[in-house]
């Protein structure tokens, strides 16, 4: 039972995404996943070559800052995520030949994510392990990954309820100033039509 669960586990906290699509002229393309802090994230990514074009990629952190950028249109990458957000990654399809009219390209990107990005055919061979000992080290790495999600959510409903206290106080303030503000206004008035009836004897 427990290693079902783990294997479920490894299944959602694991992220292989293949996408196909065309890319357009001057028209840039993006893609966004959210990743948690401390996570390994390898992509391919592949075009056919052309005389007159090439697909530029770039990926872009969490504070939108790049951390990656290719211009030969096919390649891979590889990076562990140093902050949980939001990652995103473009593609934009550059003429090379000065041309007004280029066709659109195809582009084959393979995103994996977390467990599913490492290289356990390679992790087998360097350290001798057998398949069932690699299935082990995969449903090992799945554990930790859903302990660090978990660790992660923590944190984020932990922000989030600050967040929530931290706005219900500053509205609670705000009523508190506006019922003040009210109040000195409504007395403030009553003094001023005192003194203009008395300034007119009514």
């Amino acid at each position: 039972m427990m290693n079902k669960l783990l294997l479920l586990c490894f299944v959602f906290f694991a992220v292989s995404n293949a996408y196909n699509f065309d890319v357009a002229y001057n028209r840039e393309k993006c893609f966004s996943e959210e990743i948690a802090y401390d996570v390994l994230v390898n992509g391919k990514y592949s075009t056919p070559s052309s005389p007159i074009s090439t697909v530029h990629i770039k990926v872009l952190d969490t504070f939108q800052q790049q951390i990656f950028g290719d211009t030969d249109g096919t390649g891979s990458f590889a990076f562990t995520s140093t902050s949980a957000g939001v990652y995103t990654f473009c593609f934009n399809l550059i003429s090379t030949g000065g041309q007004k009219y280029v066709p659109p390209a195809r582009v084959s990107f393979d995103l994996k994510v977390g467990v599913e990005a490492e290289d356990y055919d390679a992790i087998a061979i360097s350290e001798h392990l057998s398949p069932l000992e690699v299935e082990l080290r995969k449903l090992e790495d799945a554990a930790a990954a859903v302990n660090k999600h978990m660790n992660y959510m923590r944190q984020r409903e932990a922000a989030m309820r600050n967040t929530n206290e931290s706005t219900n106080s500053r509205v609670l303030w705000l009523s508190f100033f506006s019922m003040v503000t009210l109040v000195s206004l409504g007395v403030w008035q009553i003094i001023h039509l005192k003194k203009y009836f008395k300034s007119r004897k009514l």
